[in-house]
């Protein structure tokens, strides 16, 4: 993986996120993901990239140049699944559609 955008699709295959979701928890406009990974935008800004790692559980130079050791699959479902908590706790709870 040569690319920002191959380590970016091959991270979000590797957890099973859509592209919308990753950016929606990266709190990311709903298309940043798939811009990045067709390559239809310039660099990234550095708080893109560390929002990006920090949902996919890789490092920041990872995912920007390359550098260093490839996450490892469970680290990065792990770091999903945290992301998604951290979501759910900040998203107002529906109405139940019961009367008490």
């Amino acid at each position: 993986m040569s690319t920002l955008s191959e380590r970016l699709a091959h991270g979000r295959r590797t957890v099973g996120l859509s592209a919308r979701e990753l950016s929606a928890l990266a709190g990311l406009s709903s298309a940043a993901v798939t811009r990045l990974e067709n390559e239809n935008r310039p660099r990234p800004s550095a708080s893109t990239i560390a929002a990006l790692s920090a949902v996919l559980g890789c490092t920041f130079a990872w995912l920007l140049d390359g550098t260093g050791e490839e996450p490892m699959a469970e680290a990065m479902r792990l770091s999903v699944a945290e992301a998604r908590a951290r979501r759910a706790a900040q998203q107002p709870h529906a109405a139940t559609g019961t009367e008490g």
